[in-house]
């Protein structure tokens, strides 16, 4: 069994990338070893299966056909010196088979990366959706207990975003939340992690950032948003700010950056509060 870094409950090995590998390696290992007793040459053929695999999983579809090319090649070359009618019935066969190999899990794992990235993202406004925040953050905190580096996050809320709803209609509500994410994507680092995670509430993830650095970042955001043009005049936002702790939980981080956000929010508006030390600093 393995533990999952996100909520350390044990896990069946068989669903890991590592335990699949595994078990498909293991099954190929093992009917190969079994047919070698029947037929030598057809044993030796299904070793073949591993690179074509391997260039599925790693370049989809084009991949398993590239690599099952390269195999039949070299198979006909090692079968030399045969008859162009044998090298055609042979050649033949193994297109029909390795290339169809190549082709079908190829199309597979294609169709996997098409639902992964669908389940991860926003359908509004193209970010990563609150599951993949959740996954990224125990990832980052992982990360951090190894190598020691600061992360901080920031939780941005939109000021006033329902009187945009009311006056203006969802639609425009809609047009202003994509404009509101671009912005924030475009003045983003490119290391940095924006989802979208609530209505009007975007999560972002700094790595390698203190919380001074993250909140001077978020001043930055905060005057780039107060700038930009949307259809229902200009807006602004609130962002809580919080540094994470070797002593703190990750709810314990999301629930300092939501006290920032909520200080910011009673203060004003369209300000920047960190969370550090036990104390809320306006920036």
């Amino acid at each position: 069994m393995m533990i999952s870094p996100r909520n350390a409950n044990p896990v069946p090995f068989y669903t890991t990338a590592r335990g699949r590998w595994l078990l498909v390696g293991g099954s190929i290992v093992l009917i190969t070893l079994m047919s070698w007793i029947i037929h030598e040459q057809a044993a030796i053929e299904l070793l073949y299966l591993f690179p074509i695999l391997l260039a599925a999983v790693a370049a989809e579809w084009q991949g398993g056909v590239a690599i099952a090319a390269v195999v039949t090649v070299l198979n006909l070359l090692l079968d030399a010196p045969i008859t162009m009618q044998k090298m055609l019935r042979n050649g033949f066969f193994e297109i029909v088979i390795f290339w169809g190999i190549g082709l079908f899990c190829g199309l597979l794992v294609s169709e996997r990366n098409r639902y992964l990235v669908a389940a991860h993202t926003d359908q509004l406004t193209g970010l990563g959706n609150r599951t993949l925040w959740e996954r990224t953050l125990a990832h980052e905190l992982e990360r951090t207990k190894r190598f020691g580096q600061p992360f901080s996050i920031a939780l941005c809320d939109l000021d006033h975003f329902k009187q945009v709803n009311d006056r203006y209609g969802h639609g425009v509500g809609d047009q202003v939340l994509k404009l509101w994410t671009e912005t924030l994507r475009r003045e983003a680092r490119t290391i940095d992690i924006v989802c979208r995670i609530g209505g009007e509430e975007i999560a972002i993830l700094l790595p390698n950032a203190d919380g001074y650095n993250a909140s001077a970042a978020c001043v930055r955001w905060c005057k780039a948003v107060a700038t930009s043009k949307t259809p229902g005049g200009s807006i602004t936002m609130s962002v809580g700010v919080a540094s994470y702790d070797p002593s703190m939980s990750l709810p314990e981080l999301m629930g300092q950056a939501d006290m920032a956000l909520y200080a910011a929010k009673e203060g004003g508006r369209n300000q920047v509060v960190l969370t550090t030390d036990g104390m809320q600093l306006v920036c």
